[in-house]
């Protein structure tokens, strides 16, 4: 017997029997939702070689459910492969050469879009969802060409990661408008993002091993669109050295992270 609820971890009871009117209690654990987003653009060769993109999750809680968001333009969805990779290394397997002239592969999977692997969409459940995630898209056949333009996830866990309380279930950050530029990064770049509630917004900057490398906000914030400017430089006022950070907004309850790429 499954018990469900919207926002809520299912939990199941085996071997359950019953005859006439049964009265069972089940105790729901509250879902915390966690979302990261990648937005480099990156060419797919015609039917060449795996495309690869990555998104750091940087909660170690375990899955008990995930969404995967793609912005793939294509002329010809037919001749792509669509994979997300767990940072153990299990694989989902999202579109698979389906659709053939339909243009594109926009939206969320398995809400939206039914994943290729649909029976195998919960064999994540239960993992640490803790690491790199990876996209990976192949083009298989010629003639036809297209793009990834970025790529979401969201991460439902009835754990935090952190100390402290729950995360409340609020989510003021508009996602759409989170992200960086330029990126990559020489000299300086802008975040923005938009706020549809006041409240407390962090943003800060760590390096690849996942250590404070910056702190560019951290208070109280009106409703609206925010931009904030980095230099590239750490809080001690020394430039940062070349390779992948990632910046993280904290507000409202949730979390987005996404990657930056620093070069000199």
């Amino acid at each position: 017997m499954n018990c469900a609820a919207l926002g809520y971890g299912a939990k199941s009871a085996a071997g359950v029997s019953v005859d006439g009117m049964v009265t069972l209690d089940f105790a729901l654990g509250s879902l915390n939702l966690f979302g990261y987003e990648a937005h480099d653009t990156i060419n797919i060769p015609d039917n060449g070689a795996w495309i690869v993109d990555s998104i750091y999750v940087d909660r170690s809680v375990a899955i008990s459910d995930y969404r995967a968001y793609v912005n793939i333009t294509h002329t010809y969805k037919g001749d792509l492969a669509v994979r997300l990779f767990h940072p153990g290394g299990d694989s989902i397997r999202l579109h698979q050469r389906s659709g053939g002239a339909v243009d594109n592969i926009i939206g969320w999977y398995p809400d939206a879009i039914a994943p290729a692997d649909s029976l195998r969409w919960d064999a994540l459940d239960g993992l640490n969802a803790l690491g790199w995630w990876r996209l990976k898209v192949k083009d298989y056949a010629s003639s036809y060409t297209g793009r990834l333009n970025g790529w979401a996830l969201e991460i439902y866990s009835t754990g935090t990661g952190v100390a402290g309380g729950p995360v409340e279930r609020p989510l003021p950050v508009r996602t759409e408008l989170f992200y960086g530029r330029p990126n990559p990064l020489r000299d300086h770049t802008v975040i923005s993002y938009q706020l549809d509630a006041p409240g407390r917004a962090s943003l800060k900057v760590y390096n690849a091993a996942g250590q404070l490398v910056r702190t560019l906000e951290d208070g109280q914030r009106g409703a609206g669109r925010h931009s904030v400017r980095w230099d590239g430089r750490d809080d001690r006022g020394a430039a940062v050295s070349a390779g992948v950070y990632l910046y993280r907004l904290d507000a409202g309850g949730a979390s987005r992270t996404s990657k930056l790429v620093v070069v000199r």
